[in-house]
């Protein structure tokens, strides 16, 4: 049980290390902002698209036997519960945004992007812990790439709150928080949910995470980025996120 959580911790500090890059970032100008907002939307797109809604599928296929009518539907309807659960965390943002008195575009971004990454992060611990518990090569390999696609994860989390706050201190503790949401989720799957936990489980949770990122993307990040500078900072930002994530995925 230790080495998969020795994993899971790792692969979780991993967050922190993209926090460190943007601290060294003196000034976050409009444009450079829109550009991480960029980044943050091709990092979850292309998490869900290349990783977590394939995932989901092929799991749910497995189950359901022959007929992948019944997996797609399954997955559509998880999705769409996703979905409407990033509509709701985005009303939160809102409110809280209203409360404290920020009431903009930067404020409401930071705390959407670090709930969705808290939320992404809770299954990967998970699965970190389990694949551990099975196989240890196999867990060694899902460590190194939960790890890698942590770092850009961190800068987008570190870059809206430095955006906000103006704060390498602020920044840090929300990219720790993020992070350490992911060895939370593994050790308390391990720990209480061992006997409830199987494939479809992981699945489903998986598909509802990317109903959450692909709202946050398409309806939160990319248009907040536009409102900040051009159109071609945004699209400079989600290129270059879903190449990042998508050659950390494809290393491993």
């Amino acid at each position: 049980m230790i080495y998969p959580v020795l994993l899971c911790a790792v692969a979780s500090a991993s967050t922190v290390l993209g926090g460190v890059m943007v601290a060294f970032i003196k000034n976050m100008t409009p444009g450079l902002l829109a550009v991480f907002q960029g980044f943050a939307a091709g990092v979850m797109i292309t998490i869900s698209v290349v990783e977590m809604l394939p995932h989901s599928l092929s799991e749910f296929t497995y189950i359901m036997g022959i007929n992948g009518l019944y997996a797609v539907t399954a997955v559509v309807l998880i999705f769409i519960c996703g979905w409407l659960a990033g509509i709701a965390i985005a009303a939160a943002a809102d409110r809280l945004c209203r409360l404290d008195g920020t009431n903009n575009c930067k404020g409401r971004i930071s705390f959407i992007t670090t709930a969705v990454m808290v939320l992404h992060n809770l299954p990967e611990g998970m699965v970190t812990i389990f694949s551990g518990m099975e196989d240890a090569q196999m867990a060694l390999g899902m460590a190194l790439a939960v790890a890698l696609h942590n770092i850009p994860e961190g800068v987008v989390v570190a870059s809206s709150a430095m955006a906000v706050t103006n704060s390498v201190y602020s920044s840090m503790v929300r990219c720790f928080v993020a992070g350490f949401s992911e060895f939370a989720g593994g050790v308390i799957a391990a720990f209480i949910f061992c006997s409830m936990m199987n494939g479809a489980f992981v699945a489903a949770v998986y598909c509802a995470v990317s109903g959450v990122m692909m709202q946050v993307s398409l309806c939160e990040l990319i248009p907040c980025g536009r409102k900040l500078s051009c159109t071609g900072h945004t699209a400079a930002g989600i290129a270059a996120g879903a190449v990042v994530i998508y050659l950390g995925l494809q290393l491993i």
